[in-house]
């Protein structure tokens, strides 16, 4: 990953996965090593090579093959599946989404898994992770396109493991690890309950495969 760094990262920034405060991270970091950088509110933009994007960027709209040609570092983000979830439907709530359920959260997916969706890119909201990543869907995950796409992952539960992965191969030291303050009100406490819990762990099997396995291969846990 080193090597690449210089020819710029992509960086496969998944939402709700305490990615802004990775973003502000990355920024210091591209300010210390005078690399470039697209920004923070722009999104779903392919950076240019020797920058690093720091908006939200799909998977799908990454051409792999060029970036390997090109040797540039990437980089992924990940998150529980399930405080992914209830982050990502927080947020559309305080956007004045889902009116009719608001702090139901439980009663909102049982109603909608199957046809509705947080993001334009694919249809539902279940196994989040792997269809962000563009490494599975719903029926299967792929952990050779996993490990020949990423060259890190950072699992922002264990955000400060992740950063310190990061100096490893940058010589970086991030002078503040903590997790940038969210300025959003908070929402009531949501309704969760058992048959949403199954339901959910049945349908994101993937995702959580997924997220486990990042945590076993960089040793988060």
């Amino acid at each position: 990953m080193v090597n690449k760094i210089k020819n710029g990262i992509i960086w496969i920034r998944t939402p709700k996965c305490a990615t802004s405060t990775i973003a502000t991270h990355l920024e210091e970091f591209c300010k210390w090593k005078g690399m470039k950088y697209t920004p923070s509110n722009e999104h779903n933009s392919i950076p240019p090579t020797k920058y690093v994007n720091l908006g939200h960027l799909h998977s799908s709209s990454v051409n792999w093959n060029v970036v390997k040609l090109e040797n540039r570092a990437s980089i992924g983000s990940v998150r529980n599946p399930l405080d992914r979830f209830l982050s990502h439907y927080k947020h559309r709530i305080r956007m004045n989404e889902y009116i009719d359920y608001k702090e139901d959260v439980s009663l909102f997916y049982l109603n909608n898994y199957h046809n509705t969706n947080f993001e334009g890119f694919f249809k539902g909201i279940d196994n989040y992770l792997c269809k962000y990543l563009g490494v599975g869907d719903d029926l299967h995950w792929d952990v050779d396109i996993l490990n020949d796409r990423y060259d890190l992952i950072i699992a922002s539960d264990f955000l400060n493991k992740g950063l310190k992965r990061f100096e490893k191969s940058t010589g970086y030291s991030f002078k503040n690890e903590e997790y940038k303050t969210n300025t959003a009100p908070e929402t009531q406490q949501l309704i969760i309950t058992d048959e949403f819990l199954e339901k959910f762990k049945e349908n994101n099997k993937n995702d959580y495969e997924l997220y486990n396995y990042v945590l076993e291969k960089y040793e988060y846990r």
